[in-house]
């Protein structure tokens, strides 16, 4: 009778783009559901999940500009700061920059 043999549990998974993309969407549109319904802490939270996720995420636009924003809502002011100062030095012409100057420019 054959054997079988594992597979070692450190080997990464590789995901086509395609479902990759539907995966960063989904964690996404979690994060904005959250903010949507008033828990910011819970959109920082699944936005720290797709961090940790995704080292190169086809999404990190739009990641970084939704985290700016949850950061604002959860009145984590200095960090909000601090990633939409990062977001503008990394992506200066992106199509998030109106979403990031309009989440910093609500801090009080």
């Amino acid at each position: 009778m054959p054997t079988l043999t594992a597979m070692p549990t450190s080997t990464p998974i590789a995901y086509s783009p395609a479902a990759q993309l539907d995966a960063e969407r989904a964690l996404l549109d979690d994060a904005r559901h959250a903010l949507t319904h008033g828990d910011a802490a819970r959109a920082v939270e699944d936005l720290r999940s797709h961090e940790r996720t995704y080292s190169k995420p086809l999404l990190g636009e739009e990641h970084d500009a939704l985290t700016v924003e949850a950061l604002v809502r959860a009145r984590r002011y200095d960090e909000a700061r601090a990633r939409a100062d990062a977001f503008r030095r990394k992506t200066p012409g992106s199509l998030f920059m109106s979403a990031v100057d309009a989440a910093i420019a609500s801090i009080p």
